[in-house]
């Protein structure tokens, strides 16, 4: 939502302006590992994009084409209960009669999309990296998005208005936060691993995050000092 914001921000200036894909700035984080806290991500980024693409719209300065795909946005949105009437009745239709001739051109442009993201995987180098995990994340999606976009623009309808920004108390590993306890300059050498550190956060490994909270824990208390001043001595 702030990405949206930012850039809307950004395009209002002038129609002359184009934003740009940079393949160095690609980055991954640690997906949500619960549905409740999946669901509180989703409501969130859901209704931001719901109302940002309303400045897209009808915003100052926004070029032709941008208006169009906002406009499609917001359609494809409000109706996403129609979207899975029509897809039951599809498939009822096809099960019931079905021609091959009138579902080519159906096909080509249902799937020009897929074609398009598989493209770009194919032809930009940081993501040609990870296109066996786009590729997985895209069967997956296909197979559970009928279902989860009902639910998730149901919890963005029934919180219109919500500021909540997500769970509380709840971080990308949905586990309890690790104690903060002093440890030997020995054990601490058991930390001192060479591992990637993206492979490390996408597996939940958490040795380099409890050093960094030790690490906090002792830049946090400060030594005690004896100030000397004509009143006598201070302690700190």
């Amino acid at each position: 939502g702030t990405d949206r914001r930012l850039t809307y921000s950004m395009l209002s200036q002038g129609e002359h302006l184009r934003t740009l894909f940079v393949p160095d700035a690609v980055s991954e984080t640690v997906a949500p590992q619960s549905l409740f806290h999946y669901l509180s991500q989703r409501r969130r980024w859901g209704s931001n994009a719901y109302f940002n693409n309303y400045f897209y719209l009808a915003g100052e300065k926004m070029i032709t084409i941008t208006r169009i795909a906002a406009s499609v946005e917001v359609i494809r949105l409000s109706l996403v209960y129609y979207r899975i009437l029509n897809t039951a009745l599809f498939i009822a239709s096809c099960v019931r009669h079905v021609s091959a001739i009138k579902l080519v051109p159906m096909l080509v442009v249902g799937q020009l999309p897929s074609l398009w993201f598989f493209c770009s995987i194919l032809l930009e180098p940081e993501l040609r990296k990870r296109g066996h995990k786009l590729a997985i994340g895209y069967l997956i999606n296909k197979c559970v998005s009928p279902v989860m976009s009902v639910i998730i623009f149901t919890k963005v309808a029934t919180n219109l208005g919500s500021q909540v920004w997500g769970v509380s108390g709840v971080t990308a590993s949905s586990g309890p936060v690790p104690p903060q306890v002093e440890i030997t300059d020995e054990e601490a050498k058991l930390f001192e691993v060479e591992v990637d550190d993206l492979s490390a956060a996408e597996k939940g490994e958490a040795p380099l995050l409890l050093k960094s909270l030790l690490d906090d824990e002792a830049i946090a208390k400060p030594e005690r000092c004896r100030l000397k001043d004509e009143r006598g001595d201070v302690e700190c």
